[in-house]
Formats: C-alpha cells, structure tokens, sequence
C-alpha cells in the first residue's frame, strides 16, 4: 500500500512512516493500523487518478497550438510583454523537449479523410456526399470544401473567408505560402489535422450551414 525511497525521502516522513505502521504500538493494535493504511492507500489512489486525468487534460492543451497560443499570449499581454500570435507560435515550435510531464497519454491521430458530406444548400436537410477527388489528405479536405463554398456562394466567397485572418490570406506571401485549390486564397503552411478540422466546420458555419451538418468520414465509412 505505500513505497518508500529512503535515498531521497526527507528523514522526517521516513519516521513517522516508519512509526505509524511499524512501531510495537501499531503491531499490537492492528485495527487503527490497517485503517490507516487503507486510508493512505485511498488517497495514493486518487492522487494517481487525478495526475492521469490532469496529464491527459495538459497533453491535449499542449496539442492545441490555439488554445496553448492564446493562453501564452493572454500571460503575455497580463505581464505586458509585447509580443504578437505568429512570435509565440514560434517560440512554441522553438521549445525543446516534449511538452508534455511524465505521464504520457499517445493523442489518437485522427485518419486521413476520404469524404465529407453537405446539404446542397445552407437550409437544406438532404446531405450530399463529396468524394475528395485527390488523394487522402487534410489539406485536401479544406481544399475541396473552400471549393465548393466558392461554387456555391461567389459573391460572399472573399468576404466570408477573409474575415478568418489567422488563417488565410488573398496574398501568397512568406506567412501565408500555401494555395487552397484554385480558390485564390492561400493559408499557413503549419496546421495540425485537427486545426483543420475545426476550421472546415468553421468555414461552412461562414456560409450558414448549420456546424453538424457537415460531416467527414474517413476511407472505411467512419465519421472524423
């Protein structure tokens, strides 16, 4: 029920651990003994318990580059030290070592995608599938949705889009250097298959189709 380090363990806590359940006292009278151990034993349990769920809690913060993004720019602004999104998103990237403490929890990579489906119009109910015509890939998906946005809604296309700035950009240029399809818009080039994700669901909310009315599944049918 408890493990001891006597190499790093402060001599105080060696003592009274040592008392507690292994003094004459404590050996005589087992009862309050074996109550105490299963209490403490109780407790160890829910400290690990708690550092597993805090653990995931931090490793999936520490895989939102936004969130973690904006909380370090929310520290940043509390302790006014000037800075801007794209400088901390460099600082994030130049960090060495995991993010993550010692505890690790593997994130589940999300599958590539192979279709998303839509209404064939913001207030319709009938969904339509969309095969992606290139291979596999989120880039591909967010390509392909902008696409269909651009076919669909040409006078609102830029308006919507361009309201989106931490993501794209009319411009091809050393912050934003990588085309969406052949919409004329470009996009950073470091984004997570999540960050991507969202967004899609984003954009198409841009064009007033509901958020849950799009949806992805990936080559063997399964929902993303």
């Amino acid at each position: 029920f408890l493990e001891l380090d006597i190499i790093t363990e402060q001599p105080t806590e060696m003592e009274s651990n040592f008392s507690q359940f292994l003094a004459r006292d404590s050996m005589v009278d087992f009862k309050p003994t074996l109550n105490a151990a299963k209490d403490l034993h109780r407790k160890l349990q829910d400290y690990q318990e708690q550092k597993r769920l805090l653990t995931e809690a931090w490793n999936e913060l520490a895989n939102d580059e936004d969130k973690l993004s904006e909380l370090v720019l929310g520290f940043a602004e509390s302790k006014d030290i000037p800075t801007n999104p794209d400088n901390v998103m460099r600082f994030l990237a130049s960090l060495h070592g995991p993010l993550v403490n010692e505890v690790p929890t593997k994130v589940k990579p999300l599958m590539p995608p192979a279709s998303f489906a839509l209404p064939s119009s913001s207030t319709g109910k009938n969904k339509r599938t969309h095969q992606l015509k290139k291979h596999n890939g989120w880039y591909n998906l967010l390509s392909e949705i902008c696409e269909l946005m651009q076919g669909r809604h040409p006078g609102d296309f830029w308006k919507n889009m361009s309201s989106m700035t931490d993501w794209f950009a009319k411009v091809n240029d050393s912050k934003f250097p990588v085309p969406v399809g052949e919409v004329g818009i470009y996009t950073k080039e470091r984004r997570s298959a999540r960050q991507i994700r969202k967004v899609c669901y984003e954009i198409v909310t841009k064009f007033g189709y509901p958020e849950d009315s799009l949806v992805i599944k990936d080559s063997k049918g399964a929902i993303l």
